[in-house]
């Protein structure tokens, strides 16, 4: 079995008739009452199975032996309510330094610390540019080893007030403007009708924090787009099909896809420019997108 296979259940029938099953589990994986009833079970319906054709029409429950009938769980447990992305500020403040991500591919590891600040930088632009009535929004995701190079070139904090806090209370209000990339960065082009986010990128450590990022932004929903393995077609009309609000891709990802910055997506009637976007809302003819340096 691979290690992530919980069970393996082997049947062998022999010569004689006779046949044989067995359970294979992961030590801890499960619970042993929980184990013990599932082989008993199963044990007892193939018994009765095999001891007559009226047993095959019968339903399931009737050829079981009664169980105590299952206790609810407590209103507590029986929903969790946080979400997905709460629990990595929660870590983040406990294991600032812990290694969050891995990227072996890119040789990459990215701290906890490190993976809260990129996370709020990035949902940070999607709320702004919801909240203000610009167009849209270049924003760069900067992988350096200073964790805080992103939010120093942003609010000209130095490396000090960076480790003060981790993660900042607030996430920092990104300025309406361009900011000036870096090699292996990743863009966020945000429009602000639609709340529809297109991760338009392959498996990487870049793919990990735009997501949570959209999450964390809330009121959003990322549309994950596979440039690993989709053909540029299909993500033209992915892209086209969800209207979507913003597109998240990597640099390299912007080099090799520079039509992306062609693609037709809902804006304001009076996008482009920088301008206050209002009135209804319309179809915008390409390039709206901003333009890396």
């Amino acid at each position: 079995s691979t290690s992530g296979t919980v069970m393996v259940h082997a049947i062998k029938e022999y010569p004689t008739g006779e046949l044989y099953h067995g359970f294979n589990t992961m030590d801890g994986a499960l619970d042993p009452h929980l184990l013990h009833r599932m082989v008993d079970d199963h044990r007892v319906l193939l018994d009765a199975l095999c001891g007559g054709a009226a047993a095959w029409h019968k339903p399931r429950d009737a050829l079981l032996p009664p169980h105590p009938k299952p206790q609810p769980l407590s209103p507590e447990s029986a929903l969790c309510t946080r979400k997905l992305q709460e629990p990595l500020i929660d870590h983040a403040e406990r294991r600032p330094s812990s290694i969050a991500l891995v990227d072996c591919a890119a040789g990459v590891e990215i701290t906890y610390e490190e993976y809260a600040w990129r996370v709020s930088a990035v949902a940070s632009a999607i709320s702004a540019a919801a909240a203000k009535t610009a167009a849209c929004i270049s924003h760069e995701i900067m992988p350096t080893s200073s964790s805080l190079a992103l939010l120093s070139a942003l609010s000209s904090t130095d490396e000090e007030n960076h480790n003060a806090a981790v993660p900042p209370p607030t996430p920092p209000t990104l300025p309406s403007a361009q900011l000036t990339p870096e090699e292996g960065g990743t863009t966020t082009t945000i429009t602000t009708t639609n709340r529809l986010v297109a991760v338009v990128m392959g498996k990487s450590w870049h793919q990990v924090v735009s997501i949570v990022a959209v999450l964390q932004a809330g009121n959003f929903a990322y549309l994950p787009v596979n440039t690993d393995a989709w053909p540029r077609a299909r993500i033209e009309a992915v892209l086209r099909a969800g209207n979507v609000a913003a597109i998240v891709t990597t640099r390299a990802g912007l080099q090799e896809m520079p039509w992306l910055q062609q693609q037709p997506i809902i804006m304001g009637a009076k996008g482009g420019g920088g301008g206050e976007v209002g009135g209804a809302v319309e179809r915008s003819s390409p390039p709206h997108l901003v333009s890396l340096p």
